[in-house]
């Protein structure tokens, strides 16, 4: 942890302390009761509230002083040699405006962090008995600091495999610039609805609901990772270990581990944090060489037809958790079931998959999609 920067350790020495004198003592699977949902649905809440209130406060605190002060906040000559030119440039402003963020910033994180913090706590994550320990306490830190896990990168595992430069620009580029549109768009609304009679002062503050939305739904995608880490670490390694006792000899399951690994990073078409988890997990327990760069295998689907029915409906099942992992299902994996039915390579109906959703999602871990029995194959019609 030494090598960690600064804030990142303060904030590792924070969450270390607290797990270890807050602790709930319940039980060690992670499914989440009555009490454990009360305290997360408050604790995001909480954060919620508190994220779009900081929103709030930093655009009034941004417009309001150079409203009723403007002589502090003018403009001031800039020469710029090279064109030989002097023109007025507002830095007070900008430099306000920098302070200003990056307070709204480190108050957000600490909002965040507190948060994970709570709910890391009530669900007694992690596990002091796992060999981990320390290493989940980090991932739960990085989610508090809002850093983007891509440690599939680590086992050559692409999400973006197969997708043009462009569709990758494009995605970044809106991920980047959707909360800065949605203010310009809010502004056109308000000066619509007020015509000529909008005041600048009147047309700035507009901004400051836009930027509490986009403050909550921030601090909820935090606490909802959070969440959703701790609630899949347990069912992961249970998989896992399932899979290892029943095809740790099995040579056609194990070839397409690493197959499937990227077959779901694929469905998602992003890095998340639990496909590690999963990845990492099924690397490690069948001892399998981790690749720098995955090449997709384009003859993946003839392998999985090809296997026995039992190792066939595990691999469907691979893909199912993985679908699940991440809190949804896209309309992409959808569209994936629908041909897995369609060709009948599974006995798992799409209804099944989204009561095992449902049911993992509210923290109740995956006790179907580990229970041998399962309907018979459909017939298809003659």
């Amino acid at each position: 942890m030494s090598q960690l920067p600064i804030p990142d350790r303060w904030v590792y020495a924070d969450f270390a302390s607290y797990l270890k004198t807050d602790r709930s003592k319940r039980d060690a699977l992670h499914l989440l009761d009555q009490e454990e949902h009360t305290v997360i649905r408050k604790a995001r809440m909480r954060a919620n509230i508190w994220a779009a209130i900081v929103g709030v406060l930093g655009v009034i605190a941004l417009c309001l002083p150079p409203y009723f002060w403007p002589h502090w906040f003018g403009n001031y000559p800039v020469n710029v040699p090279l064109i030989q030119m002097t023109y007025e440039a507002p830095i007070i402003i900008t430099i306000y405006g920098l302070v200003l963020t990056v307070i709204e910033i480190v108050i957000l994180t600490w909002i965040n962090i507190r948060a994970v913090r709570t709910i890391a706590a009530i669900c007694d994550f992690p596990d002091f008995k796992q060999d981990d320990y320390k290493e989940q306490i980090m991932e739960l830190v990085n989610v508090g600091l809002e850093k983007q896990a891509k440690k599939l990168q680590k086992f050559g595992i692409n999400p973006y495999e197969g997708m043009s430069r462009f569709s990758i620009f494009f995605i970044f580029v809106w991920n980047r610039i959707r909360a800065y549109l949605s203010n310009i768009v809010f502004k056109m609304i308000v000066r619509k609805i007020l015509g000529r009679f909008a005041l600048k002062i009147v047309m700035e503050l507009a901004s400051a609901p836009v930027n509490a939305f986009w403050n909550a739904w921030a601090s909820s995608r935090v606490t909802n990772e959070a969440r959703l880490r701790i609630i899949a670490a347990y069912p992961i390694r249970e998989f896992v270990k399932k899979c290892q006792t029943k095809f740790g000899q099995h040579t056609g399951f194990q070839e397409l581990i690493y197959a499937n690994l990227q077959y779901i990073a694929m469905s998602k078409r992003r890095y998340h944090y639990n496909h590690f988890l999963m990845a990492s997990t099924f690397i490690s327990k069948f001892k399998l060489d981790p690749k720098k760069v995955y090449k997709w295998d384009d003859d993946y689907w003839n392998k999985v037809r090809a296997l026995d029915d039992e190792a066939r409906e595990w691999v469907v099942r691979m893909l199912t958790l993985g679908m699940m992992v991440d809190g949804s299902i896209s309309w992409r994996e959808e569209l994936i079931w629908a041909e897995i039915e369609e060709e009948q390579l599974t006995t798992i109906s799409w209804k099944e998959v989204e009561i095992w959703e449902q049911t993992f999602v509210k923290g109740k871990g995956i006790k179907s999609l580990l229970e041998e029995e399962t309907l018979e194959k459909p017939k298809k019609d003659t």
